[in-house]
């Protein structure tokens, strides 16, 4: 307080720092030496780069950054939760009308718009994971609140049983079930792998202990149910043992694959490939480098779980280093802070763009023409994309429009790259319009290279530093925008045009096998059901023992640091030991350990169960043919009588219900009844 003063204490202020506020706010020299000295940092004079072995302070710069950007933390913040006070109160409005549904409904609307935006920016934060600031982790976790924080107020806003009755009417509950006859199963399942696994035992237990106080208890409530669990809390345990655990518990490690995916292999295996490449081709000419780079580009896209993003980056990394190689070998060592970047540098990272971009759009044709068109003569390949589907429909009708606009480009430009360019192929799309719809991704692709490109300059002066993290967060946001984009016209098309869309005809074969593969589904959802006959243990063991692995890999991940800091602009060398292994802590390999493990057990699992599914639809085959083949011989006629009543006669006829009556036979007695018919069942009489 005395430096920010001006009145020097007896220890002195510390050198390098302008307490006067006549600095600049960019997070770069005395701004962050500021920050880091505020919060009582060690070395806050020093760069991190040199302080990797020391965890405790490089943690501490950390929290340094965090205060000095929380302005920008606000607003990004604010704009999420604005969402979810927005349809929390569409909830509120709905409750004070009195319609309970349609409270639920936006509550449901809620529950599942949170999930998607989920899902969208994780794939989004691990494109951008070659860049080595932990930007990935940074958001992801803060989605993960998000979805805490959504969970928690729509479970006490309307509650979960009401919600889940509401949502079996819902338009966007049907068209997602259509996906899969398991898809609430996916969701209770990535409840229960994101919190579930604590919160349910947890709240369990609670619920357990407040009902023992209330019986132990003479000053509190008395209890409000029968029982060791109070009212809330044998509702949520009756909830519970009606689902189907099996399918919920196999469907919580697709989850945990999808994730540990992303960060194993997209957000680790592929920097540390391109810092090797980086190295590999230092010594090469320029046109020679964006050869082999071009290759080695192409075959990545080619693979379908890596996202696009993550080749320019290492693009944005590997040409500019060598131009200036070609230029001055040791230009890393001559280097200094403060000294002028040289020009070779912009000119690859204008060659890098240019370079990623025909990349894109050699990758565009390619899985198009020579993947999807060919795979989509295939029927299972047309069913997996569900090509009969309304929101196939729409997304075929928004790429057939001629020329630029946005919708078109926001599918080709945020999609996944992979899976984008192969379905335009089964849908038989035409190449040059889809390769005009990709052209503005160039934007994109800039950002993206020159995020990697100040990878190699951060180290030489705070400014480029401070630049690395704002492109980086920018090749972020416009990744994460056109991603969501990108579903938001696809849904608004195929709901302003579902009656056009519905029309067009289906695609027979894709039909033929949907009810196939339907029949087989429901085979293996009836034969795995543990209440089902003949389930052995060890299944069940097995799937339970993978599904804590494979989460347990997931929270370590998480909560944990189980890789060393890398991005693409290092050597390999630079790694503990000097080989690639030293990427690895050793909690990281507990969680590689887990992952594979858990993985073994699953494909274990997944193998009985298609086997039981088989099995299980054999026999229903045999069962139906049977009865087809054998149809039951019709019942003896009854014979007609009619019955004396106090008040009233019945006439007993063998007729169906709801059918008239055969007259009564001549000798009886009586004047014919009224034309009443009953059921042959004795107990309906």
């Amino acid at each position: 307080e005395a430096c920010e003063a001006g009145t020097a204490p007896e220890t002195g202020c510390p050198a390098g720092v302008d307490f006067g506020g006549s600095q600049t706010n960019m997070w770069f020299g005395e701004v962050r030496q500021f920050w880091r000295y505020r919060i009582g940092c060690d070395n806050y004079t020093a760069d991190t780069s040199e302080l990797e072995d020391d965890e405790a302070v490089v943690s501490c710069h950390t929290g340094a950054f965090l205060w000095w950007s929380f302005p920008m933390w606000v607003p990004c913040a604010a704009l999420l939760f604005a969402l979810l006070f927005y349809y929390l109160a569409k909830t509120m409005e709905a409750r004070d009308r009195g319609s309970s549904k349609t409270r639920a409904q936006w509550a449901i609307r809620l529950f599942l718009s949170s999930i998607i935006f989920f899902m969208a920016v994780t794939w989004c934060a691990a494109s951008v994971a070659g860049a080595g600031l932990g930007v990935a982790r940074t958001v992801e976790f803060a989605m993960l609140l998000f979805i805490v924080v959504t969970t928690a107020v729509v479970g006490n806003t309307v509650g979960w049983g009401r919600v889940g009755k509401t949502a079996q009417s819902l338009p966007i509950y049907r068209k997602l079930a259509s996906y899969s006859e398991g898809f609430w199963d996916y969701v209770k399942a990535f409840a229960l792998w994101g919190l579930g696994w604590l919160a349910i035992p947890t709240f369990l237990a609670l619920s357990a202990a407040n009902q023992a106080a209330r019986k132990a208890l003479p000053f509190t409530l008395p209890p409000d149910a029968p029982g060791l669990l109070t009212a809330h809390g044998a509702q949520l345990w009756a909830r519970l043992r009606t689902w189907h655990w099996a399918s919920v518990i196999s469907k919580t490690t697709f989850w945990s694959l999808a994730y540990l995916i992303l960060q194993v292999i997209v957000m680790q295996l592929v920097v540390v490939f391109f810092a090797f490449l980086n190295e590999a081709l230092s010594d090469f000419h320029t046109g020679v480098v964006c050869a082999i780079f071009a290759g080695v580009g192409l075959l990545m896209f080619m693979i379908p779980i890596i996202p696009g993003v993550p080749v320019y980056i290492a693009c944005g990394a590997v040409i500019p280093a060598s131009t200036m190689s070609q230029a001055n070998p040791h230009w890393s060592d001559n280097m200094q802070p403060g000294d002028e970047v040289p020009k070779e540098f912009w000119v690859g990272l204008v060659y890098a763009t240019l370079v990623g971009f025909a990349l894109k759009l050699t990758a565009v044709a390619l899985e198009q023409e020579l993947i999807g068109r060919q795979f989509g003569n295939y029927v299972a390949v047309r069913s997996f994309i569900r090509i009969n589907s309304l929101e196939m429909r729409a997304t075929r009708r928004i790429l057939r429009r001629p020329g630029i606009n946005t919708a078109k480009c926001a599918i080709l430009v945020g999609g996944p790259d992979w899976p984008t360019s192969v379905t335009t192929g089964i849908l038989k799309l035409n190449l040059l319009q889809m390769l005009l719809g990709t052209t503005p991704i160039l934007p994109l692709i800039a950002a993206s290279t020159a995020a990697g490109g100040m990878q190699l300059l951060k180290t030489k002066g705070d400014l480029y530093d401070s630049i690395t993290v704002i492109v980086t967060f920018l090749s972020f946001l416009a990744q994460t925008a056109s991603t969501l984009l990108a579903m938001y016209f696809i849904e608004r098309t195929s709901t302003q045009y579902a009656a056009e869309l519905a029309a067009e005809p289906p695609d027979e074969e894709v039909l033929a096998h949907d009810e196939r593969q339907a029949a087989f589904s429901k085979a293996q959802r009836d034969g795995t059901n543990w209440s089902s006959a003949g389930v052995p243990l060890w299944p069940k063991v097995t799937i339970i023992t993978s599904a804590l692995m494979l989460a347990g890999a997931c929270y370590l991940s998480v909560v944990a640091t189980c890789f060393e800091p890398f991005s693409v602009s290092q050597r390999i060398s630079d790694l503990p030991g000097g080989t690639v292994f030293g990427l690895v802590r050793p909690m990281g390999w507990v969680v590689i350990g887990l992952f594979v493990g858990g993985w073994v057990l699953r494909y274990i699992y997944r193998r009985w169960a298609v086997a039981r599914a088989r099995s299980w639809l054999r026999a229903s085959t045999v069962d139906a043919s049977i009865s087809d083949a054998s149809p039951p011989p019709p019942p003896p006629p009854l014979e007609l009588e009619v019955v004396q009543g106090p008040r009233c006669d019945v006439y007993v006829s063998d007729s169906p219900v709801g059918s008239p009556t055969s007259s009564p036979p001549p000798a009886a007695s009586r004047a014919a009844p009224p034309d009443i018919s009953v059921s042959r069942d004795v107990s309906r009489v």
